[in-house]
């Protein structure tokens, strides 16, 4: 497997893991029995993976644009 492969892979996973996160920060935010606290980190570690895959994105690109 090529590095762009590994990172498209590992793009895809982060991606789900947002998606998941996503769906879980909503069912919760509608739930009453749930702690605020939860809801904040949740939300954060959200944001991390948005900023992360923002990142590999960006660092792909610009190795895609290198190579050609």
């Amino acid at each position: 497997m090529s590095y762009s492969q590994a990172a498209a892979a590992h793009l895809d996973r982060l991606r789900s893991r947002h998606q998941s996160l996503d769906d879980d920060i909503d069912r919760l935010s509608r739930s009453h029995s749930v702690r605020e606290l939860d809801l904040v980190s949740m939300k954060k570690q959200r944001l991390q993976l948005k900023e992360t895959i923002s990142r590999l994105e960006q660092g792909l690109a610009q190795a895609g644009n290198t190579h050609t």
